[in-house]
C-alpha cells in the first residue's frame, strides 16, 4: 500500500501587526532572504513610502521585537529537525481506547420576558411580548437540536472508534491495522511531499519511505538587530547542513518505528528501508538510492529509555539493531542494499514486463506449433464399401453415420450433398 503524504516546513510566515494607539494593522512580509515588506492588509499592495517611514519612527520598538519574535520562530522550527522523536511513547502490548465526553455544553435557553403590567392593559404589548418569547424558545430549540444531532454524531463516532481499537485492532484486522497506519504516518512532520510504502505480513511490518533531500533542509539562520530594523542572514556550512540532516532523517525513522510499536501492538517486528532520490551520474535519470535498512524486533526495541530519550544519540541509536548503514560522521551517505524493498525501478519493472509478454510469445509459438504437428499426425478414417453403398441407395440413413468422429470433411461434404440431391430428384420425379 502507498501513502502520499504532503508536509512542509514552513518558512518566516507573513506577520499582522496593530502598530498604533488607533489600532490601525499593517501587514509585514519578511521573506526567506530576509527582505522586509511593508503591505496594506486589505489588498497586499506595497505601502507608500511615506507611510512606511512614519511607522517605522513610531513603531520601531514593536516592530524590532516582532521581528525578534519571527527570526526566534522560524530557528526553532529549524532547531526542531532533529526532535521528532522526543514526544513518542515506549512500545506497548495493548492498546486500550476509553470512549470520550462530547467536550461542548449544550446551549443556554435566553430568559423569556415576563408579563408586565402595560402587557395586561394593552393587548399589542402582550402580543409583541409572547413573539419575543416564540422566536427565543424557537432558536434554543434550533440550537438545542443542533448540538443534540452533533452529540449523537460524536458518540457514535467514540462508539465506533472503542470498537475499533479495542476489539478489531487487537485481533489485528487488516484493514483496521492499514487504517491506523495511515493516520499514524499522516501526523509526522515530514519536510516535503513523501511518498510510504508498507506491507503488513502476519505480524511484520515491512516500510519504504522517500526520504527528504538535504536540498529540503533550510541552510540559513536569521538573526533581527537589537537596533535598527533589519534581519541579518547567517548561512550554514555544508558540513553543519549535512549534519542536521543526518539527524533529522534518523529522528524521523525513530519516530515512525516509535509509534508503530506503540499504537498498533499486534505488529512484532519491523523492517525499514530508506531512499533517497537521486540523478544517476551516468545517465541523469532519478533513481532511488537507499541510504538504510534497520531490521528490529520489538523485544529489542523494549530495551530502549524512554524516560531519558532527550539523553539518547538518535543517530547511534540504531547500531544496536540489525542495521545496513554506510554513513561517514558528517552525514555523507553512500548507497546501500536494503534487507528488502518494496520499490522497485521503473526501468527494471518494463523490462520485467517485456520479457513476460516475450515469455508469452514463446509458449504460444510452441503451442501452435504443437496443434500444427497435432494436425498433420492425425490420421482420418475412409468410408467402408458397405457403408458407400448405404449411402448411395439409401443417403437419408447412411450419410448421418459421416459424422462420427475420425470421418474426413471431404466424406462428410459428398455424402450430405448426395443426400440432398437425392431428395431434390424424388421430389421432382413426384
Amino acid at each position: 500500500m502507498v501513502v502520499r503524504l504532503r508536509k512542509k516546513v514552513k518558512i518566516i510566515p507573513d506577520l499582522s501587526l496593530n502598530l498604533s494607539s488607533k489600532g490601525t494593522t499593517i501587514k509585514v512580509k519578511i521573506d526567506n532572504n530576509g527582505n522586509v515588506e511593508y503591505l496594506n492588509p486589505n489588498d497586499g499592495k506595497p505601502l507608500p513610502e511615506k507611510v512606511i517611514a512614519n511607522i517605522k519612527k513610531n513603531n520601531k520598538e514593536a516592530l524590532i521585537s516582532t521581528f525578534k519574535q519571527a527570526c526566534k520562530n522560524y530557528n526553532d522550527g529549524l532547531d526542531l529537525l532533529d526532535k521528532l522523536h522526543l514526544d513518542v511513547s515506549p512500545p506497548s502490548d495493548i492498546r486500550v481506547y476509553n470512549k470520550k465526553e462530547y467536550p461542548e455544553l449544550p446551549p443556554k435557553k435566553e430568559q423569556l420576558k415576563n408579563q408586565s403590567f402595560l402587557s395586561k392593559i394593552f393587548p399589542f404589548i402582550e402580543k409583541k411580548r409572547l413573539n419575543i418569547n416564540e422566536a427565543i424558545e424557537s432558536e434554543y430549540n434550533d440550537k438545542l437540536n443542533y448540538w443534540a444531532q452533533k452529540k449523537v454524531e460524536f458518540d457514535k463516532n467514540e462508539i465506533d472508534k472503542e470498537y475499533k481499537i479495542n476489539k478489531l485492532l487487537a485481533s489485528g484486522n487488516e484493514e483496521v491495522i492499514n487504517s491506523e497506519l495511515m493516520e499514524l504516518l499522516s501526523n509526522i512532520p515530514f519536510p516535503k511531499e513523501t511518498n510510504i510504502n508498507f506491507e503488513i505480513n502476519e505480524n511484520n511490518l515491512i516500510l519504504d519511505i522517500d526520504l527528504p533531500e538535504i536540498e529540503d533542509i533550510p541552510n540559513k539562520k536569521y538573526t533581527a538587530s537589537d537596533n535598527s530594523l533589519k534581519i541579518s542572514i547567517k548561512t550554514m556550512s555544508d558540513t553543519q547542513r549535512r549534519k542536521i540532516y543526518m539527524t533529522h532523517i534518523h529522528s524521523i525513522i525513530f519516530r515512525i518505528i516509535a509509534d508503530v510499536f506503540s499504537l498498533i501492538p499486534t505488529i512484532k517486528k519491523i523492517t525499514l528501508s530508506a531512499y533517497s532520490q537521486k540523478p544517476n551520474i551516468q545517465n541523469g535519470n532519478i533513481e532511488n538510492q537507499y541510504l538504510l535498512s534497520v531490521n528490529i524486533d520489538k523485544s529489542a526495541w523494549k530495551s530502549i529509555n524512554f524516560n531519558n530519550i532527550e539523553y539518547i544519540d538518535v543517530v547511534e541509536c540504531f547500531e544496536q539493531f540489525d542495521l545496513i548503514r554506510n554513513m561517514s560522521k558528517t552525514g555523507i551517505f553512500k548507497e546501500i542494499t536494503p534487507f528488502t524493498t518494496l520499490i522497485r525501478d521503473n526501468n527494471k519493472i518494463t523490462q520485467e514486463v517485456i520479457n513476460k509478454f516475450k515469455n508469452l510469445d514463446e509458449e504460444n509459438e510452441v503451442i501452435s506449433q504443437k496443434v500444427e504437428q497435432h494436425d498433420s499426425d492425425e490420421s482420418f478414417i475412409s468410408p467402408s464399401i458397405a457403408l458407400i453403398i448405404g449411402i448411395i441407395f439409401l443417403p437419408y440413413i447412411f450419410s448421418w453415420f459421416t459424422l462420427k468422429k475420425g470421418y474426413s470433411k471431404t466424406s462428410k461434404i459428398i455424402s450430405f450433398t448426395w443426400m440432398f440431391l437425392s431428395i431434390l430428384l424424388r421430389y421432382s420425379s413426384d
